[in-house]
């Protein structure tokens, strides 16, 4: 909807604003582990969610006046029964891995496929990557109702907003892709300081036994002028 603004295109901008505010009915009645904040809740202390993680949505407010329609939301994370630290928290990842949406990991391969190890004080260990973001996944099946809402609805299609380096890829697989390239560089990286290492090594060794040859020939030299200083006194 990059192209909706009300300047640009009046009727457009309309669709889309009915877009979000579908959106954000849909966000506040239909999603799981999600509820919303009101002046009555916020005055009773003793409300709280109807679940054990989730969501709650402090505010939500729809902005027609930029370049395009959008909507801002800010919300609070919530999860109890947690066994560390206080009861009730705000925690980030654990909420969304108890909705179901886990940060998973595994280990990293190189270009050939061959796994990646870390060196470390204990020994090796797996260099992990993390393959899927679990709060990113719940975000991206959000936007993922937008975009079939405008397609049914609107006939319009996804794209992403302004000059994004990612294009079309999902957040999820384009950290994953800079990532795997920030790895190449870094291997990158060490294998030209140990190239240049070795080259240096090499000019070290080879100067080393330059310096011992020429040891020698001082050697070889000194005896002989002792020789020949000897055979002159003799003569002497």
């Amino acid at each position: 909807m990059g192209d909706t603004g009300y300047d640009n295109n009046f009727y457009d901008s309309l669709f889309a604003e009915r877009a979000l505010l579908d959106f954000a009915e849909h966000m506040l009645t239909e999603v799981p582990n999600v509820t919303f904040l009101t002046k009555d809740r916020i005055a009773d202390p003793d409300w709280k969610p109807a679940f054990e993680e989730g969501i709650v949505i402090n505010n939500m407010a729809f902005n027609g006046d930029e370049s395009a329609p959008h909507l801002h939301m800010t919300f609070i994370l919530y999860v109890k029964n947690c066994s560390r630290g206080q009861s009730v928290q705000n925690a980030f990842s654990q909420t969304f891995k108890r909705m179901g949406y886990a940060t998973t990991m595994k280990q990293a391969v190189d270009e050939s496929d061959n796994l990646v190890w870390q060196d470390t004080p204990q020994g090796k260990v797996p260099q992990m990557k993390k393959v899927e973001y679990g709060a990113v996944t719940w975000i991206e099946e959000q936007s993922e109702w937008i975009a079939d809402y405008m397609q049914k609805e609107l006939g319009w299609e996804r794209f992403f907003k302004g000059k994004n380096e990612r294009g079309d890829l999902l957040l999820s697989d384009y950290r994953r892709e800079r990532a795997a390239e920030r790895a190449k560089e870094a291997e990158k990286i060490v294998f030209l300081v140990e190239t240049d290492l070795k080259a240096k090594e090499k000019a070290v060794t080879e100067k080393a036994s330059t310096i011992f040859k020429l040891d020698e020939m001082l050697t070889d030299k000194k005896m002989n002028l002792e020789q020949v200083d000897g055979t002159v006194r003799y003569y002497d």
